[in-house]
């Protein structure tokens, strides 16, 4: 893998962990959906529990999540170090915002 893969892999990681935690805030721990992100692995969003997350987000919670990580690609993109590929990072973001409001699936 090289640099360029390796930052990519690694901003998909870190903005997963985002999504998971922002989601966390929002269903109640014994929500189905809460249980499904804790099982999910470190860094990853399984295919199952985008279903059931994209099942039961209303979109209210939808828009303080999209809120929520463009605050958070933002403030990652103000410091100047930051060497991830702004291109990239908002492309991802926004499959996921299609996949999250129940588009594409």
């Amino acid at each position: 893998m090289n640099d360029t893969e390796r930052l990519y892999a690694d901003f998909l990681q870190i903005m997963n962990e985002k999504i998971k935690s922002e989601l966390l805030n929002i269903f109640p721990e014994t929500h189905a959906a809460a249980k499904a992100i804790q099982s999910d692995p470190y860094g990853r969003i399984t295919s199952e529990t985008l279903n059931i997350v994209t099942s039961t987000l209303t979109p209210l919670p939808l828009r303080r999540l999209k809120h929520e990580i463009n605050e958070w690609i933002d403030e990652e993109f103000s410091y100047l170090d930051c060497q991830w590929d702004k291109s990239y990072a908002y492309a991802q973001k926004e499959r996921l915002f299609r996949v999250l409001s129940g588009r594409y699936r």
